[in-house]
C-alpha cells in the first residue's frame, strides 16, 4: 500500500479484520532481516515470513497500533466476529472461516448469520433492485445480468451476500423489482448465454409517495389449512412474532396454542 499517512491506522485495521476472518497471520512484506537490536526471544516476538495458519480454533484476536499524523498513539483490540457473537449469545451476518479440528477444511464453507452452511445447500434468495425510474431500474438490473451469471449464479455464498447487499446496503428508490433465485449447479463460466442464469425480474412497480397503512385480510373461505406456514419456522425472525402473537393471544384468555401446547384447560 505504500505509506499512508494519517490513514495507516485504518489500513491496518482493514488488514487485521482480513486476518480474522480468514484464520491466515501473512508475512511482512519486503523483510530482509530483523533490527538486530530487537531481543525477539525475551519480547516473544515472532515476525513472519511466510502465511502462517491461526494456531488454534478458539478467539481470534488482533492487535492494531497505529501513531498519528501529530504524534497521537493509537491502539485498538479486535476479537472475530463469529467468537464475539456466540460469546454473546446474537446472531449476526459476518465471513469468519472455522480452522476447528472437526472441520476438514475450510474450502467451500460460509458462516452467515451465525451458522455453518455449505455453500452447495442454499434456500431461495429475494434480490431487490431500485431506481428512480423504470428506466433506470432496466440500465441497473441489465448491468447486474453478466455479473449474476458468471460470478454468483453457482455460488449460494456470493448469493446470499448480494441478497443481503441489496436489501441491507442499497438506497431505496421509488421504483423497484425483484428476482427470487437460487444457486444453480456448477458450470462452465465461459457459457454467457445459459438461460437458466439469466435473472428474470418482476415487472416494475412504482411505490406510493404518501405513507400506507397495512391491513390483515382472511377469506374465510377456508383456504387455510392446520399447520399452514409452520414450515417458515426455520427462519428466526418468523419464530420470534410467531410466539410473540401466541403469547398475546394467550393474555387474552385464547385457551389454545399455535404451537399445540395447552395454555389454559376449564375442566367440567
Amino acid at each position: 500500500m505504500g505509506h499512508l499517512e494519517a490513514a495507516a491506522g485504518l489500513a491496518g485495521v482493514v488488514k487485521s479484520i482480513l486476518v480474522l476472518e480468514h484464520g491466515v497471520i501473512p508475512p511482512n512484506a519486503l523483510l530482509t532481516r530483523r533490527n538486530p537490536d530487537i531481543d525477539a526471544d525475551f519480547y516473544n516476538v515472532n515476525l513472519p515470513t511466510q502465511c502462517i495458519p491461526w494456531p488454534d480454533s478458539g478467539l481470534r484476536r488482533v492487535s492494531v497500533n497505529s501513531f498519528g499524523f501529530g504524534g497521537t498513539n493509537s491502539h485498538a483490540v479486535l476479537d472475530d466476529a463469529r467468537h464475539y457473537l456466540e460469546s454473546h449469545g446474537l446472531f449476526g451476518f459476518h465471513n469468519v472461516s472455522s480452522n476447528d479440528s472437526t472441520t476438514t477444511s475450510n474450502e467451500g464453507i460460509s458462516i452467515i448469520n451465525g451458522d455453518l452452511q455449505h455453500r452447495k445447500t442454499c434456500s431461495p434468495k429475494l434480490l431487490v433492485w431500485t431506481a428512480t425510474d423504470a428506466a433506470a431500474l432496466e440500465r441497473v438490473v441489465d448491468a447486474y445480468q453478466s455479473y449474476y451469471r458468471k460470478r454468483i449464479a453457482s455460488d449460494s455464498d456470493k448469493l446470499n451476500r448480494l441478497a443481503y447487499t441489496l436489501a441491507k446496503r442499497r438506497t431505496i428508490m421509488p421504483c423497484r423489482t425483484f428476482a427470487v433465485v437460487g444457486p444453480s449447479s456448477a458450470r462452465n463460466e465461459t457459457e454467457d448465454n445459459n438461460d437458466e442464469d439469466q435473472l428474470r425480474t418482476a415487472k416494475p412497480v412504482r411505490a406510493p409517495t404518501e405513507p400506507q397503512s397495512m391491513a390483515f385480510i382472511f377469506t374465510g373461505q377456508g383456504a387455510q389449512y392446520a399447520e399452514m406456514g409452520m414450515e417458515l419456522r426455520k427462519y428466526p425472525v418468523f419464530e420470534q412474532h410467531l410466539r410473540k402473537s401466541d403469547d398475546i393471544f394467550a393474555r387474552f384468555g385464547c385457551k389454545w396454542s399455535i404451537f399445540g401446547r395447552c395454555i389454559h384447560l376449564v375442566c367440567p
